[in-house]
């Protein structure tokens, strides 16, 4: 939607999941930023950190899941 590309359920359902998933377990959203460019930037580059607490599988879980695949 960011890049005005069109809709790829799976794909983009998995993004979201993720999306969902990290902000339950670390308590705030991966990509935020007052500035709707810096935060579509970010979402586009796939811009954020992940907490120390989370396990080695949720690290692999997010990288697979909140990467911006190229269509």
């Amino acid at each position: 939607m960011i890049r005005g590309s069109k809709y790829f359920g799976c794909e983009v359902d998995i993004w979201s999941i993720g999306v969902i998933l990290y902000a339950l377990l670390a308590g705030h959203l991966p990509f935020d930023h007052e500035s709707n460019a810096v935060l579509y930037s970010k979402i586009l580059k796939a811009e954020y950190e992940l907490p120390d607490f989370f396990s080695p599988g949720f690290f692999l879980f997010f990288f697979f899941s909140l990467q911006i695949f190229i269509f």
